[in-house]
């Protein structure tokens, strides 16, 4: 008889998908016996160095892109995060770095 096994794939490499991630690699460890073995199988993001990145460093089979259509896909890196980069203004009007 065969160990049941089950697939996951994370949408999402960004910090809630990687914890995500590291939350399936870990199951069988913290969750004990009786589970089907967990297959890591992808992760999928709409900026594919992030889904390949985010694949290799939690032991994933692959990493993929397609969460967009080739015409929607952004070549460019996601902006940062903190907003638009502009300087903020506190309630005073001072700005903030």
């Amino acid at each position: 008889m065969t160990t049941p096994s089950i697939g996951v794939a994370v949408i999402g490499a960004g910090m809630a998908g990687r914890a995500h991630a590291s939350g399936y690699r870990s199951a069988p460890t913290v969750l004990g016996a009786g589970l089907p073995d967990v297959r890591l199988v992808a992760i999928a993001d709409a900026y594919g160095p992030f889904a390949t990145d985010t694949a290799r460093r939690y032991g994933y089979e692959r990493g993929r892109d397609e969460l967009a259509g080739p015409e929607h896909r952004d070549p460019r890196p996601p902006r940062p995060l903190g907003g638009s980069g502009r300087p903020r203004r506190g309630r005073t009007g001072q700005r903030h770095p």
